[in-house]
């Protein structure tokens, strides 16, 4: 054979006669000339590559297979092989030469492996493998004895996680160093602290925020995290302040732990203050000081708190923060509600912190756990179809791949430590008023989903339905807030009623929280969507509720004064707080003793957040109540969606099991709803 060639670190050399190596046979970006070894070097490393440079090496290794077959060893001739491979399967296999030690990040396929392996001893190359826990005992079964033998001790410690006897150390160290925690929040600290990366989505109320920072601490003290970033929304920031600081906790010095707030100088100022082990941030300052942020997260224990808001992988907020984790000690993300709409949540959680897990892309997800229809979509230029997602499939394999790297005690492994809720469904009914203003919606509802179906398609048309269902529940709550709305229908439909609604009018939802407030004189929270309806609540409890005090909170509030009003309220006996869903999430409310929601939201996770307000571990109470008010007209329809959100969250987080078919969303049985009951019409006037 005329030449020769040889590999070193995921690069093939050539030294041919002149004329035998054409440079032109291969993309500019995978060859070169060394001009110290004289020879041609094709560039095969993958590690590292853009989307367009793997496709490049593809292309080049298929040239050296057709072409420069007869130059290549047995190394070249493998390393080609496995780029074709890797680029076949369309898998997250990766692999390169570096110096003398052949690397692989995730195994597909054993055999391929210990034949690189055998290649590569032959020359004196020592062979690497990372190896996913949960398959180190099929992978190394798998391997010829020779190689069994290579597998020291020493590479088992590092392909491997440690023993469970080392997440028991943890949970004793945690124990005696932290002697305030209940049982089951040593097990999430010191879970949190021995995963590294992890998700704990323990039920609302049973003290999520002590767990992050008792692991964040913990890994401080052993020398393995520099400080503890806190991620969280802005109205929780002070319960993270009063958990680090206070004595009955960690008891952090003040000066130790740093509210991030103020002007971008400011911010600055703090970010570098030395002495700082605890920063606390809201959502939007990482956007703002996101160039900042890098070092303060670099070897930081960072802890996402209602992870759940960075459901939307496409949102530059979930892009930065991912960003931000990749060179941090650890991170936890905490999440009492890690499915609110679909599974598709859950995954976004997983692909934030990086979770090894086998279902790495998008893509792989949709296809493995999803069932997708085909829907139209009508453009003024052209028509093309989208997969739209009409339910789940095979949850119990996406939990388990889960399991390593998430934990989550529901209410009834707690219930011991947390007060009982009973849950009591109120039905309303719709007076004349409201029965007409819905009757003149859904006939418009009906009319323009008909025209928006021939002419843009029926997903964009069902999409519409959505903005649209917003309106009934205004008129169900009070059809007065359709004055106060911007929607143009909203407008129009004033328009008819407005002349038969007296100047006193109360809605029969108004008159039913009256009633259940006269038999309740301790303390109650009641939620609305609405600031709007909060407000005219307040102004219509505050007249009739003589002798008790009444509060609200919109998210017009500011923090400072929403945490006065709580305290008051707190320390009041007979006390009245209307809230719009800006106190539903973080807050600890315990002085009330039922919660009444006013109207429904279509996430049943988002309901369960407001319930969770009152119900704490330290609540002393015996018994909570929960009120809904439900009205007989679209509330019906949510009762449902929420009902089927509620068994895809148990399938997926509480016990998983397949779900083959999937129940309609509330968009697909809203409009079900309206045909039906155009059909009606028709019919009867045809009788």
């Amino acid at each position: 054979m005329k030449g020769k060639s040889w590999v070193f670190s995921g690069k093939i050399y050539f030294k041919l006669p002149y004329g035998e190596f054409n440079k032109y046979d291969f993309p500019q970006r995978t060859r070169l000339f060394d001009p110290q070894k004289k020879a041609w070097v094709v560039d095969l490393n993958l590690a590292g590559c853009s989307v367009n440079e793997r496709f490049e090496k593809y292309k080049a290794a298929e040239v050296l297979q057709h072409k420069y077959l007869q130059y290549l060893t047995p190394e070249g001739r493998h390393l080609a092989n496995a780029v074709l491979f890797a680029f076949k399967k369309d898998k997250p296999y990766e692999f390169y030469l570096q110096g003398k030690t052949f690397y692989f990040s995730t195994i597909h396929g054993t055999a391929l492996f210990w034949t690189a392996a055998r290649l590569l001893k032959r020359q004196g190359s020592v062979f690497w493998a990372k190896v996913p826990s949960e398959e180190f005992s099929n992978f190394i079964s798998a391997l010829p004895m020779e190689l069994k033998t290579e597998i020291t001790n020493e590479v088992r410690r590092k392909l491997i996680l440690p023993a469970n006897s080392e997440l028991l150390h943890f949970q004793n160290e945690i124990r005696a160093r932290y002697p305030f925690l209940f049982d089951f929040q040593v097990h999430g600290a010191s879970f949190l602290a021995y995963k590294r990366r992890a998700i704990l989505a323990d039920t609302m109320g049973v003290g999520k925020t002590i767990q992050g920072l008792c692991a964040g601490d913990f890994l401080m003290a052993r020398g393995q995290a520099k400080r503890i970033v806190v991620i969280t929304p802005s109205a929780v920031k002070s319960e993270w302040f009063f958990h680090a600081t206070s004595p009955r906790f960690l008891g952090k010095r003040k000066e130790e732990v740093v509210v991030l707030e103020g002007n971008p100088q400011l911010r600055k100022k703090m970010l570098k203050m030395a002495n700082a082990k605890i920063y606390i941030i809201n959502f939007e300052l990482v956007l703002k000081d996101f160039q900042e942020l890098k070092k303060v997260c670099q070897d930081a224990f960072i802890i996402i708190d209602e992870a759940s808001r960075l459901k939307n992988r496409k949102s530059k907020t979930f892009r930065i923060i991912r960003s931000l984790l990749k060179n941090a000690a650890g991170a936890a993300a905490l999440t009492g509600t890690p499915v609110e709409n679909g599974p598709e949540d859950f995954f976004a959680i997983a692909q934030l912190l990086g979770l090894d897990i086998k279902t790495k892309t998008w893509r792989e997800f949709k296809f493995n756990y999803c069932i997708t229809k085909p829907y139209l979509i009508t453009g003024k230029r052209k028509s093309f179809y989208i997969d739209l997602i009409v339910g789940y499939k095979n949850l119990s394999f996406f939990r388990k791949e889960l399991d390593p790297y998430f934990l989550r005690r529901n209410y009834r492994e707690v219930a011991d430590f947390l007060p009982e809720v009973r849950v009591v469904n109120l039905e309303v009914p719709l007076d004349s008023i409201q029965k007409r203003a819905e009757d003149i919606l859904f006939r418009y509802m009906y009319l323009l989903f008909k025209k928006e179906k021939q002419q843009l398609g029926e997903h964009v048309a069902e999409q519409n339905i959505l903005s649209r269902i917003a309106i009934a529940s205004l008129v169900e709550d009070s059809p007065v807030l359709l004055s106060h709305s911007a929607s143009e229908l909203a407008k129009k439909i004033w328009g008819f009623i407005k002349k038969s609604i007296p100047q006193d009018y109360t809605s029969p939802k108004e008159a039913e929280l009256l009633s259940a407030l006269f038999q309740i004189e301790t303390p109650v929270l009641i939620f609305t969507k609405y600031s709007t309806m909060a407000r005219r609540l307040y102004r219509l409890l505050k007249e009739r509720l003589k002798g008790r005090d009444v509060f609200v909170v919109t998210g017009d509030t500011t923090n400072a004064r929403k945490n006065k009003l709580i305290e008051t309220f707190k320390n009041s006996t007979s006390g009245v707080l209307v809230a719009t869903d800006t106190l539903a999430f973080g807050k600890n409310i315990q002085g009330a003793s039922a919660v009444i929601n006013f109207d429904l939201l279509w996430n049943p996770q988002k309901l369960e957040q407001r319930i969770a307000r009152i119900r704490r571990l330290s609540s002393r109470k015996e018994r909570l109540y929960a009120i809904n008010l439900v009205s007989e007209g679209i509330e019906t329809l949510v009762v449902k969606t929420l009902e089927y959100k509620l068994a895809i969250f148990a399938e997926l987080v509480e016990s998983p099991t397949e779900r083959k078919k999937s129940s309609s969303n509330l968009r697909e049985a809203f409009k079900n709803y309206l045909i039906k009951r155009e059909r009606k019409k028709i019919t009867r006037k045809g009788g």
